[in-house]
């Protein structure tokens, strides 16, 4: 806002604010945020500093996801929630130390269903080499870490399907609860994963 004079007066003021203030506020977009969706916006820790720490790519992901449902942009709040899932899907390669998916691509470049065949098919392998050693407490211990990243695996399975093929591919349009739902199991998930970032030994 440019001053070609200064008002001398406080009806002056006023009237220069309002002229002025009124020029340029035309120019310019707002968008309105519901109270009831304030919990999400702007918000940098809605899973929770513990995935922060051990998933820092995950962050914006995460952030994004929020300012989305505070849009009520759903579809796009949940495809942010699956770059996020993403992240956690790395992250497990890095732990069981998979360098390349079962097609033989790196994994950085492969699909979800290629690094999630790898991951299954070198848990198998694994899991049938101990259960031959016997059943004692370094075995058991083990065993117990792999059957868990089984069920680490099984579950990011699930989330490939119902919610990342579908938005990424574009078969599917969210409403709030669908993201809302995806958003709960999507946290949990991801909290669970945290909390035990040891890797098989």
């Amino acid at each position: 806002m440019e001053l070609h004079h200064t008002p001398k007066n406080t009806d002056e003021v006023v009237k220069f604010i309002y002229l002025h203030g009124h020029t340029e506020l035309k120019e310019q977009v707002f968008a309105f945020i519901s109270p009831s969706k304030l919990e999400f916006f702007e918000q940098d820790t809605l899973f929770g500093e513990n995935v922060n720490k051990e998933f820092p790519d995950a962050v914006l992901e995460i952030k994004a996801f929020g300012n989305c449902m505070a849009a009520d942009l759903h579809t796009a709040a949940v495809f942010h929630l699956t770059r996020a899932a993403e992240v956690a899907l790395i992250e497990l390669t890095e732990r069981l130390k998979i360098k390349r998916s079962k097609s033989g691509l790196t994994v950085n470049i492969a699909g979800w269903g290629d690094i999630i065949g790898a991951i299954d098919v070198f848990l198998d392998e694994k899991i049938q080499s101990l259960k031959g050693k016997g059943s004692g407490k370094r075995t058991s211990k083990k065993l117990s870490e792999l059957v868990y990243y089984q069920t680490i695996s099984k579950e990011l399975g699930a989330i490939k399907d119902l919610w990342r093929d579908p938005v990424s591919h574009g078969r599917t349009e969210y409403n709030q609860r669908q993201a809302l739902d995806a958003f709960e199991h999507i946290k949990e998930f991801m909290m669970r994963l945290a909390s035990r970032n040891t890797k098989p030994a």
